[in-house]
């Protein structure tokens, strides 16, 4: 309605994940909205397009080479909704390459790094001016006039600023949750001679969110952040202004200060920054919270207790410090039946979304009293598998899996316990239409600690179909019971059994 009463055109774009064209038809009429569908464009351009291939691997968001791709997808198609001439794949290697080259040639640059490579990029000489014209056309875009938090620290700095240290005014704000550090006198090359550092303490998160917004030799302030929204810099006449957002959180003090060269303090001070009230009630917010979670039915037991609660995973740890939070929390989530959902079978299951979040990115990450409860929203369709864990790097932590719907299993050895077994090993294995059941009644965790392998032969090809036991079954009633689905075309024989890596087959059966 917005765009229509502007003369405006009005487009829908969709991002590339599975089943977000499914999803977005079953909820409106998609015949009526003229409707970009990412996931089509980027399997065109990106032949076996995969989605984590092009994002970052803790962290959902696109890479740079993602944004790149999406860009000319955006431009190939406002193309023919503009009616403007086409351009040749050509002419748009040439451009991307003058483009990325003018922020990477500069040495003083502090953003691009990244290259493309053919096609996407064909190199050709580019001129220094042509450059410098390009990084001032886009630098423009982030002027500061236009961002909110160049203003609310506008506002911010009428009043009288709290810390008065090291020739900087501090200036916090509760109301609009910044804390704006100002320089005045700044001169050229002064900015770069330390580094600012904002200590937060919320009372629901213990010792979590730390950062230095760092003053460089530029004659305009950068913050080498690794979530670098989160902090803006700028020059302002005389004056250096750095304004930094402190979160959603509720903080009993903060403690700000600058480094020197050295890596000394040369100055701090701590302050309060909400009332004792606010305080007082996120404390007591959050030890609701944690008790209803530790209520909740339990999900699993690893290094942390899991529970499931509403439309919220959690984690949970009665006894946790600042080391049990190191590191990148994940969920992989499994719907109840993910062939008709239209996932693709690997050898790691359907694997339909994979979340990674550090303490920072989550949406409630807390300690009080000396627990932690780490919690996130699950998404909107069905899950009833999810795998979580933590790690660091590539070194996975800790991982446990456990089930949403354990009914699903329990059925399925309710329909094949009376039934002679497809094929008998250390598990009875029983055809149940696309899926195979393995059974083993009075089982142990070292019956199923060995990983299953499944092979399926359908004419000359032949899928390897691998798994562990936590990623298709559960245990009940002292029994272990794993259901795999099987591929939809016509099957010549199965080869199915449990083997231990440099040990052999532990035992196999053909169907």
């Amino acid at each position: 309605d917005e765009a229509e009463a502007n003369g405006s055109a009005f487009h829908i774009v969709l991002l590339p994940r599975p089943h977000t064209m499914a999803t977005f038809s079953r909820r409106v009429e998609a015949e009526l909205f003229d409707v970009l569908d990412l996931r089509v464009c980027f399997a065109a351009e990106i032949p076996g397009f995969v989605w984590e291939d092009w994002t970052f691997r803790s962290d959902p968001h696109w890479s740079e080479a993602g944004h790149m791709v999406a860009a000319h997808c955006l431009y190939r198609f406002l193309e023919s909704r503009l009616g403007i001439e086409g351009a040749s794949d050509e002419a748009l290697a040439r451009a991307r390459h003058v483009y990325y080259r003018a922020f990477a040639g500069d040495a003083g640059w502090q953003g691009h790094r990244f290259m493309p490579s053919a096609p996407w990029a064909s190199p050709v000489p580019v001129d220094a001016a042509e450059a410098a014209r390009i990084r001032a056309k886009h630098l423009a875009l982030e002027s500061n006039s236009e961002d909110q938090r160049h203003r609310i620290a506008h506002e911010v700095r009428q009043g009288q600023p709290l810390v008065r240290r090291g020739g900087w005014n501090v200036h916090p704000s509760p109301r609009h949750r910044v804390v704006v550090f100002v320089k005045s006198p700044c001169a050229d090359g002064e900015e770069g001679t330390g580094r600012l550092f904002l200590h937060a303490s919320p009372v629901n998160k213990g010792e979590l969110r730390a950062g230095e917004p760092r003053a460089q030799k530029t004659g305009f302030m950068r913050v080498p952040h690794r979530r670098r929204r989160h902090a803006a810099s700028w020059r302002d006449g005389r004056n250096c202004v750095v304004a930094w957002p402190v979160g959603p959180s509720v903080y009993a003090k903060l403690r700000v200060g600058e480094y020197g060269r050295d890596g000394a303090v040369l100055w701090e001070a701590e302050f309060p920054f909400h009332s004792a009230q606010q305080v007082a009630a996120a404390t007591a917010a959050y030890r609701r919270d944690y008790g209803a979670f530790a209520k909740a039915a339990q999900g699993a037991n690893s290094h942390w207790n899991i529970r499931v609660l509403g439309g919220r995973v959690a984690f949970l740890k009665a006894s946790c410090d600042a080391g049990d939070l190191r590191g990148v929390f994940f969920l992989r989530m499994y719907p109840a039946d993910a062939g008709d959902a239209g996932g693709e079978l690997t050898s790691g299951g359907f694997v339909l979304r994979i979340l990674g979040f550090g303490t920072n990115a989550v949406v409630s990450a807390v300690r009080v009293d000396g627990k932690c409860l780490v919690s996130r929203m699950l998404p909107e369709w069905p899950v009833t598998t999810i795998s979580a864990g933590q790690m660091i790097g590539e070194a996975v932590l800790w991982e446990t899996t456990f089930y949403l719907d354990v009914e699903r299993f329990r059925r399925a050895w309710e329909d094949v316990r009376a039934k002679v077994p497809t094929g008998r090993g250390d598990f009875d294995v029983h055809r149940r239409g696309a899926e195979l059941v393995y059974v083993r009644e009075r089982c142990t965790e070292e019956d199923a600690a060995a990983r299953f392998f499944l092979h399926v032969f359908a004419g000359a090809t032949r899928a390897n179909l691998d798994f562990h036991f936590n990623e298709r079954g559960v245990v009940f009633a002292g029994r272990c019971v794993a259901v795999a689905r099987l591929p939809t075309q016509d099957i010549d024989r199965i080869h199915t059994g449990q083997f231990v890596a440099g040990e052999g087959t532990l035992w196999s059966v053909e169907i």
